[in-house]
């Protein structure tokens, strides 16, 4: 629901009716609870979630795929450019 200042604003609406004798609704029983800035806080955490997730990605990619071609070409390479390859230097 957008407010007359034109913001977002979540509303959680629950009700029951209550019938009388002949089975008609006589009236209706409600509350109406303002969630919004649960879901601003919900909105930031999932952008959150997706930023790190995305940043963690990249590197990891960078490190299978390194990982990889070690594997592939372990028989081909020397000792030497294996360990400078995987950065060791001891």
């Amino acid at each position: 629901m957008n407010r007359s200042d034109g913001i977002l604003q979540w509303l959680n609406i629950k009700g029951k009716t209550e019938t009388g004798k002949d089975g008609k609704a006589v009236k209706l029983i409600g509350v109406i609870n303002d969630i919004t800035n649960d879901k601003i806080i919900e909105r930031h955490k999932d952008d959150f979630i997706s930023i790190a997730s995305h940043e963690l990605k990249t590197p990891v990619t960078s490190l299978k795929g390194s990982v990889q071609m070690l594997q592939r070409d372990a028989n081909r390479q020397s000792e030497r450019t294996r360990r400078i390859l995987i950065g060791f230097t001891g």
